[in-house]
């Protein structure tokens, strides 16, 4: 009897076995059919993996797995499949097409036309496969924008397991989006996810290794990431992946404040739309322009980019950038320079395959664009080529691609390239201390700063323009220094009032806006403060018994201050003067922080984080 109970236990257990795969099977169908290829990939991979399950897929489910991993830019697993089912061609004649593109991926041209060639045999009616053939050939006339460029590839932050992708400027340093495994996980359940991941820069201008961003803003169940930020570091606009009515997933935008120092809770745009994807976000220097992209209603095909603008405490209803940027194909990962031109990816123009990273600049009505341009070699390839960004001095910046097998970030270097200035009214990034290269907090710098030239060479510099009575160096007074209430509150904040508006999705949104503006003040004087807070670097917790010393470094006078209970002080400054305002406190690692008020002809208050070390 013992016998009989126990065969029929295992046969029960292979019956449960099987009916599972069967299921994966079925909701890997229903993922692709949905175009949720994420998930579809997730269903399949269960049976894939293992020999049992592959079994069970048959040639559509497999092709249906390939062109998952086409579409999601995996063009080695995609390459493995199509292989697999090329003798089912006759049949399924989109497998040449699809191959064809996978090869191009790969830049094997060549074998790309011949599997172009066949399909177009088949459906001569067809006039993609002509057009694709024609963009392989077209790819020896691409001309490179940018002549001398190094492109290193960042060691310290990507792996070939994880993808690294949506790197965007935050401060001094970046935050990108990944799926490496949590710092706090012991299993596999987050792999796939994507989080966000910040990293500072060291002297040489590479990425240090990253940590998370912030846990509050992180879910170990779901996409966090790309993001944007505002110049202050006090605002971010970031993908959330959120389910939808029909058991799929897609990429939404919330957006969270920095306030008594820590991230709010993230609200979704007003805009969204239930069951289309908004992602890649990017936001203009002035804060008042969101670039994104969308499939919502409206687009011409694939992804577009897209953009919304803040007015009346509230964000304007999408407006689709036309058809000079967007195709009939995939048009995302914009990126918008602070000096108005506007980088983007894009499948759909002519390029070296998969995506391209494409420019172009504002004509200057308001609308129209100039006609885009390809950034050519080596920022793309025959790869994925994305997440462009560039510095603001336009000298060098970051980029991810997949060419590596994986998705990397890799830093470019534009040599011998002239340093560019910010558009007027324009403030440099805010310091937020978590990298080695020096970032000050400058409110003006004029005249320019040889390059080369020590800060005491400076001085004697400006000294002796004075004594030439080329500018006019006034004597600083005693500074004036006051500090915060002993409170919450912040006199800073610029911040409207939240106000509640009911989104698509369902839930309230507040929305303040995103103002870099300078803080008018009501006196004659003008009135030049850095507001700070110490912190520790290490968990962001403000250090209440830290002093700050400001030093000028031309009169060499010092003055010592007390922060109060959250770690705040507001350093009130003269202009035409230069500083070095240090932290210091009991068990931690002095730090400071360079302050130029050269040339300053109007009020200004900026908000800068003093991170300290422990000792």
């Amino acid at each position: 009897m013992r016998i009989i109970i126990l065969v029929f236990s295992v046969l029960l257990t292979v019956s449960n076995i099987h009916a599972q795969r069967i299921q994966h099977l079925k909701k890997g169908n229903a993922f692709y059919k949905e175009k949720d290829y994420t998930n579809a990939v997730v269903e399949y991979e269960k049976l894939w993996n293992s020999t049992a399950g592959a079994k069970l897929l048959g040639v559509d489910a497999k092709m249906n797995l390939a062109n998952s991993y086409r579409l999601m830019d995996y063009p080695f697993k995609a390459k493995e499949l199509y292989q697999q089912v090329m003798q089912y061609g006759d049949d399924r004649q989109s497998i040449y097409l699809e191959y064809g593109k996978v090869l191009m991926s790969l830049g094997r041209y060549d074998e790309a036309i011949k599997q172009f060639e066949i399909y177009a045999q088949k459906n001569p009616e067809s006039t993609e496969p002509a057009a694709l053939i024609q963009q392989c050939k077209d790819i020896e006339n691409i001309e490179p924008l940018f002549t001398n460029v190094d492109i290193l590839n960042q060691d310290l932050v990507n792996d070939t397991a994880t993808r690294q992708i949506g790197i965007t400027y935050y401060g001094d340093g970046v935050v990108f989006a990944s799926d490496e495994l949590g710092e706090d996980l012991g299993d596999m359940r987050t792999r796939g996810f994507l989080n966000m991941r910040v990293s500072g820069v060291n002297a040489e201008g590479n990425l240090k290794r990253s940590e998370k961003f912030t846990q509050s803003l992180n879910s170990n169940e779901r996409h966090d990431g790309p993001a944007a930020f505002s110049r202050d570091g006090l605002h971010v606009f970031y993908s959330q992946s959120v389910p939808t009515r029909d058991g799929g997933t897609v990429l939404q935008i919330w957006t969270s404040s920095f306030r008594d120092g820590r991230w709010t809770e993230a609200r979704p745009l007003e805009f969204l739309m239930q069951g289309s994807n908004f992602t890649h976000p990017t936001l203009s220097a002035d804060g008042r322009t969101l670039y994104f992209a969308s499939d919502m209603k409206g687009t011409f095909g694939g992804l577009d980019i897209w953009m919304s603008n803040y007015e009346d405490n509230s964000w304007t209803y999408p407006i689709n950038l036309g058809k000079d940027i967007n195709t009939e194909k995939d048009d995302a990962w914009p990126y918008i320079h602070p000096d108005g031109d506007l980088y983007f990816s894009s499948k759909g123009h002519p390029g070296f395959g998969g995506y391209d990273i494409f420019r172009t600049r504002p004509l200057g009505n308001g609308v129209d664009w100039l006609p885009i341009e390809n950034l050519g070699q080596p920022f793309n390839s025959s790869f994925s080529d994305v997440s462009f960004i560039m510095s603001d001095d336009q000298t060098q910046g970051f980029l991810s691609s997949n060419r590596a097998k994986s998705y990397d970030i890799f830093k470019f270097v534009l040599v011998g390239a002239e340093k560019q200035i910010l558009p007027e009214g324009i403030p440099p990034r805010t310091s937020i201390g978590i990298s080695e290269i020096e970032h000050p907090v400058i409110l003006s710098d004029i005249p320019k700063r040889p390059d080369g030239m020590t800060d005491d060479e400076y001085i004697a510099f400006l000294a002796d323009k004075a004594n030439k009575g080329e500018i006019d160096l006034p004597k600083a007074d005693e500074p004036k220094n006051t500090p915060l209430p002993d409170d919450k509150s912040d006199p800073t904040n610029t911040e409207s009032t939240p106000t509640n508006n009911p989104s698509s999705t369902g839930n309230p949104t507040n929305n303040p806006p995103v103002n870099t503006e300078p803080t008018p003040t009501p006196s004659e004087d003008i009135v030049l403060a850095v507001v700070l807070k110490v912190m520790d670097v290490a968990n962001s917790r403000p250090l209440s018994d830290a002093k700050v010393v400001v030093k000028n470094k031309f009169t060499q006078e010092e003055t010592v201050l007390d922060v109060n209970a959250q770690g705040e002080i507001e350093v009130r400054l003269e202009p035409d003067q230069k500083y070095t305002i240090s932290g210091q406190c009991m068990g931690y690692k002095e730090s400071s922080l360079p302050v130029s008020t050269m040339g300053v002809v109007a009020s200004d208050r900026v908000q800068a984080n003093l991170p300290m070390e422990k000792e």
